[in-house]
């Protein structure tokens, strides 16, 4: 009896051992980090924009980015391959998260999310709202683009720290999909940066009347109701 007993405990252990490798594997596709390619501050910002404005560009296959650590996406984020412009969060409850160095001086500083983004249409549909934290704290709950053009829309962060910092989006009970094309942390005040040409060695578009430049008030009015704000 005892020796069956301990056969058995031995194949149950030959087994679970044998699921590791795919357990790995399973998480590893739920959890993954995408290369990001450093480019240098667009010289036609120069005098413009702050140089200490980090930036990051979804418009490519490849991920470009000024003053941006890593990036760590969830499941089904993806280069939207049809229009090809553009990456997509594609399931509730996955993310993106974005990873970035403040010094203490940088801390005396106000900042600012900016994202150029939108509500892509499912069946009819149109709602893909997103939360955003910052280090682990929630700032904005079920914030929702709702529309089909892209937009520009501005959030004022806090609990940032010296040293690295990280600023995660994530679906949220979404009938369609969300579709990022621009993301940029802005040290003072909000910024209108197209990004769509970074890194391509041609100029970044700075046109606020091409992205309606919409108040973080004004847009919260329209259904948001977890927003703390932060000074």
């Amino acid at each position: 009896m005892k020796i069956k007993t301990a056969f058995t405990a031995i194949v149950a252990a030959i087994i679970v051992l044998c699921q590791i490798p795919f357990m790995s594997s399973a998480i590893a596709a739920y959890y993954q980090e995408i290369p990001v390619r450093e480019v240098p501050f667009p010289a036609d910002l120069n005098g413009k924009e702050d140089p200490a404005t980090k930036m990051l560009t979804f418009t490519f296959p490849d991920l470009r980015a000024v003053g941006i650590l890593k990036v760590v996406t969830g499941s089904r984020v993806y280069h939207n391959t049809r229009y090809q412009n553009c990456w997509v969060i594609g399931r509730d409850y996955s993310f993106i998260e974005a990873r970035f160095n403040l010094s203490d001086e940088d801390l005396k500083r106000k900042w600012y999310l900016n994202l150029e983004q939108l509500s892509s249409i499912f069946m009819g549909e149109n709602y893909s709202p997103i939360a955003i934290s910052v280090n682990g704290y929630d700032i904005v709950g079920h914030f929702d683009p709702m529309r089909d053009a892209w937009r520009m829309d501005h959030f004022k962060l806090g609990h940032l720290v010296a040293g690295e910092n990280t600023i995660t989006l994530s679906l949220q009970d979404a009938s369609s999909n969300y579709w990022i094309r621009g993301l940029t942390i802005s040290p003072d005040k909000q910024a209108n940066i197209r990004l769509d040409t970074l890194g391509e060695g041609a100029a970044v578009a700075v046109d606020a009347n091409k992205i309606k430049d919409q108040d973080d008030s004004a847009s919260y009015k329209r259904g948001n109701k977890d927003l703390t704000d932060l000074l």
